[in-house]
């Protein structure tokens, strides 16, 4: 066995090119056949509000019915709900966690809304963490619960610019989670409407300083994504006959059917593209890399201040999530206002105990001296006998 050629890099190793094949070119068949064998997992958060169409997206996305659960309750309480599936194509199996945020945008007060999925994004960080102080986490992804990629479906409301609630969620998830933003219901938009307000999101985001997942450069799906950013898409539940005999998914109208597929109307393709189909492991590694080590830097800092003041009253402990200082002010107003309500009933027990002795005290002295005159009356009467 000889080498060709030898030469020294910059760091002093030798290298050279075998003249005879030993194998060494075999190793990335080998990690590929390693990563089948293990599997994946792709984690997926659909936010948006309530009737919105985000199990109909999911559906057509996915081209399967996860049977994403609709909560009916009493509750108007935004909550999260998941779904599991396990996704085959070819020899590849994914495991996919469909996650589904509920009642969004039904209360008057909305200020807790997006407190509630971020953190749900937090939590699944720290179900994470907790894995790796027990060395039971996959360092290849192979046991995950993290989001790898949020779908925030914007409403389409035809006009200069997103709803107020579109804009806080995407202020509170952009550090925390790949965000991709959608316009949901883009049939319901003609074309200059549609065309002006993607424009309107991309000058929004760009002047609050949001930063939205965009696919590497060389990404083949990097090119069509930029142009049609923000997406504006169709999802159907229901297929009909295409022009050449296969069943396509379409919104079906009186004056005729929208192909979900076709780019002249929708942008589905090219998500599906951008999630599934180029740059997965790019949102699993950027999940791991950037998103997650910022929340466990953050952790990590919390836990260091906490060792720090000790038990001295003064650091504030969380469960994993992002708490900002006005967050830390509110619960302490919160916690004051408690203590002055408690101090109140108390202080009103007190004066209601007292009225009460003094009350019982004006009868006891009322009642003794009439005992008092009874028996000097009746010391008279023996007197006299």
């Amino acid at each position: 066995m000889m080498l060709t050629s030898l030469r020294l890099k910059k760091s002093g190793t030798p290298t050279g090119e075998l003249q005879e094949h030993i194998g060494l070119d075999n190793l990335p068949d080998q990690l590929v056949r390693s990563k089948v064998d293990e599997g994946f997992n792709l984690n997926v958060l659909v936010v948006g509000e309530s009737c919105i169409g985000k199990s109909t997206l999911v559906e057509s996305l996915f081209g399967v019915d996860f049977d994403c659960p609709t909560l009916k309750t009493d509750s108007q309480a935004v909550s999260v709900s998941s779904r599991m599936r396990c996704l085959c194509e070819g020899a590849v199996r994914v495991k996919t966690t469909v996650a589904m945020s509920h009642n969004l945008g039904e209360q008057l007060d909305k200020t807790g809304s997006t407190a509630v999925v971020s953190k749900y994004v937090d939590a699944r960080f720290q179900d994470f963490l907790e894995q790796e102080r027990r060395g039971a986490a996959d360092e290849a992804y192979g046991d995950d619960s993290r989001i790898h990629v949020c779908i925030l479906m914007l409403n389409p409301t035809g006009t200069s610019a997103m709803r107020p609630l579109d804009v806080k969620l995407l202020q509170a998830l952009h550090q925390r989670v790949n965000v991709i933003p959608v316009i949901a219901k883009a049939d319901s938009l003609v074309a200059a409407d549609r065309d002006r307000f993607k424009q309107s999101v991309r000058q929004q985001l760009k002047k609050l300083g949001i930063s939205t997942y965009m696919p590497p450069v060389d990404s083949p799906s990097h090119a069509s994504y930029a142009a049609a950013f923000p997406l504006a898409v169709v999802a159907s539940r229901s297929t009909v006959q295409g022009p050449n005999g296969v069943a396509v998914r379409a919104r079906q109208y009186p004056w005729g059917n929208v192909d979900v597929e076709n780019p002249a109307f929708s942008d589905l393709s090219i998500l599906r593209d951008v999630v599934l189909c180029d740059n997965t492991y790019n949102l699993m590694g950027t999940t791991h890399s950037v998103h997650y080590e910022r929340f466990r830097a953050a952790h990590l800092r919390r836990q260091r201040q906490v060792d720090d003041e000790g038990e001295s009253g003064d650091a504030v402990q969380t469960d994993g999530c992002f708490h900002d200082q006005s967050e830390v002010a509110d619960l302490r107003r919160k916690l004051v206002k408690m203590v002055s309500d408690k101090e109140r009933e108390i202080e009103a027990a007190r004066t209601e105990l007292v009225n009460k002795f003094d009350k019982l005290k004006n009868i006891h002295e009322i009642e003794e001296r009439e005992l008092r005159a009874q028996l000097q009356l009746v010391d008279d009467e023996l007197r006299r006998y």
